[in-house]
C-alpha cells in the first residue's frame, strides 16, 4: 500500500513539473554589448603622457651634446699639457738664464745679472721676483709695454689702482722673511716671461703661436649634403695668383681651430730655490712647482677684463671668499664674470712662518650666484676650491688670480734645466 502511494505522489511530481514547463515563457537572448570606444579624455591623456616622454627624450641631446664637448676639451686639455711639458724641456724653456722680461724696459738676457729679487735695504725691486709665469704669446699680444712683465695684468700708470690690485701688507713686510718681499708694492712678485729667439729678440706672436696653441684641433668644413663626407682644410699658396682657381694652389698645412693655448707658471718652493735661479748659483738639485695652465678661447692680450685679480680668503675645508672690503658688489661681479664650475683660478699669498711666497692652482667646484653685500667682508661672493693643502696659518691676506677659459692645469715638482 505504501509503495503504491509512494509510485503515484512520484507520478503526481513529474505532472506537476511538466506543467510547470509548459505555462512558462521562454527565456529571450540577452542583447550584446557593443565594444566600448575611445573617448576624447582618454585620448588627450595619451597625448599627454606621450608629450612627456618625447620631451624627455629630446632633453637628452642637448646634454649629450655638452658631455661630449666637455670630454673633448678634457682629453685635447690632456694632449696639450703633455705636449707643453716636453716643449719646454726640449726648447730649454726651464733655463732660467733664457728667460726675457715681458716688457721693453727689461726686455734683456737675465744671464749674469740676476740678483736677490728684493735685496734687504734696497728700496727699488731688482731682479726676476717670486714667480713666474713663461708666457711669450701673452708678453708679444701686450707688444712689451711697460706693464707687459706684470701678471695678472695690472696697469702701474693708474694714479689710484683699486683695492682689487694693490698689494697687501703682509707682503710687503712678511714677519720673518730670509728674503723679504720688500717694496713688493713697486712691481708686483709674479713677472710675466717671454723667451729669446735669433740674435736674442723675444719670440714673435707668430712663432709663439707655432709653440703655445694646439694644433690638433683641425678645421673641417660640413657640406650642405648629409650624404656627402666633411672636408679638411688646408692652408695654401697660391704661386700662379689665380684666386678664383684653386686646382693650382699649394697645400701647405693643414688649418686648425686653434682654441686651446696654454702657458707655464715656474714658483721655487723655497727661499733656496729662489736663490738657485740665479746662474751663478750653479745649482739644479731645488725642486720647482711648474704648472702648465690650458686655456679654451683665451683672449691674449692681457689686460683688467681677461687677468682679474681680486682680494680673496681662504677659510678651513676649502671655502674661498672673493671679497671687495669697501663693499662695491660691482668689483667682485667683474671678476667672476663667465666664470662657472670647473675653471681654475690661482691663489697668491704669502707663508706667515717663513716669508715664502705661494702660488697655487685650484679648480673651482662651486660659485655663489650672487654677491652678498651683508656680510663680514663688504662685498663678497663665496666658492668651493680643490687643489693642493695651502698653510692653514696663511690663508689671510691673499690675492685670486681669474683668468677666464681656463679649462686644466697639470702641476709637477721637478727641477729645472741648467747648462
Amino acid at each position: 500500500m505504501k509503495r503504491k502511494s509512494h509510485v503515484l505522489s512520484t507520478a503526481r511530481c513529474k505532472l506537476h513539473n511538466k506543467k510547470r514547463v509548459r505555462t512558462t515563457v521562454p527565456a529571450l537572448p540577452l542583447p550584446r554589448k557593443s565594444p566600448a570606444g575611445i573617448s576624447l579624455i582618454e585620448i588627450l591623456i595619451s597625448m599627454f603622457v606621450l608629450l612627456f616622454g618625447l620631451l624627455g627624450v629630446a632633453s637628452i641631446f642637448p646634454v649629450g651634446s655638452h658631455y661630449m664637448n666637455e670630454g673633448e676639451k678634457f682629453d685635447l686639455s690632456s694632449a696639450l699639457a703633455q705636449n707643453a711639458f716636453e716643449e719646454m724641456e726640449i726648447r730649454g724653456m726651464l733655463r732660467p738664464e733664457y728667460w726675457l722680461y715681458g716688457t721693453n724696459l727689461t726686455v734683456m738676457n737675465t744671464f749674469g745679472q740676476f740678483t736677490l729679487p728684493y735685496p734687504p735695504n734696497s728700496t727699488t725691486p731688482q731682479g726676476p721676483g717670486h714667480a713666474f709665469v713663461i708666457d711669450p704669446m701673452g708678453a708679444a699680444a701686450h707688444n712689451f709695454d711697460v706693464n707687459g712683465d706684470i701678471f695678472p695684468y695690472w696697469n702701474l700708470s693708474l694714479n689710484t689702482p683699486g683695492p682689487n690690485v694693490t698689494m697687501p701688507d703682509i707682503w710687503r713686510n712678511p714677519p720673518s722673511p730670509s728674503i723679504p718681499l720688500k717694496n713688493a708694492g713697486l712691481r708686483f712678485p709674479v713677472r710675466r716671461l717671454t723667451l729669446p729667439q735669433a740674435f736674442g729678440a723675444p719670440l714673435t706672436s707668430a712663432v709663439s703661436e707655432t709653440i703655445f696653441r694646439l694644433r690638433d684641433d683641425l678645421s673641417t668644413e660640413f657640406p650642405e649634403k648629409d650624404d656627402q663626407p666633411s672636408m679638411q682644410l688646408w692652408r695654401t699658396a697660391d704661386p700662379n695668383n689665380t684666386p678664383n682657381d684653386t686646382s693650382d694652389d699649394l697645400l701647405l698645412t693643414r688649418q686648425y681651430e686653434g682654441g686651446f693655448s696654454w702657458l707655464a707658471t715656474v714658483v721655487p718652493t723655497t727661499d733656496e730655490a729662489l736663490i738657485g735661479l740665479q746662474p751663478a748659483a750653479g745649482e739644479s738639485s731645488y725642486s720647482y712647482d711648474v704648472s702648465v695652465v690650458i686655456f679654451h678661447r683665451r683672449v691674449m692680450t692681457p689686460s683688467l677684463d681677461t687677468e682679474r685679480l681680486i682680494e680673496a680668503e681662504l677659510l678651513v675645508g676649502g671655502e674661498l671668499v672673493l671679497f671687495d672690503r669697501n663693499g662695491i658688489s660691482s668689483v667682485v661681479d667683474a671678476a667672476v664674470e663667465d666664470i662657472r664650475p670647473g675653471n681654475w683660478i690661482c691663489l697668491m699669498g704669502v707663508n706667515q712662518s717663513t716669508g715664502h711666497f705661494l702660488m697655487r692652482w685650484y679648480r673651482l667646484l662651486s660659485l655663489d650666484d650672487e654677491t652678498q653685500t651683508n656680510g663680514s667682508y663688504g662685498a663678497e661672493r663665496h666658492a668651493m676650491l680643490y687643489g693642493p693643502d695651502w698653510p692653514s696659518h696663511s690663508i689671510t691676506n691673499l690675492r685670486a688670480a681669474i683668468l677666464p677659459g681656463t679649462v686644466s692645469v697639470v702641476t709637477r715638482t721637478m727641477q729645472l734645466q741648467n747648462n
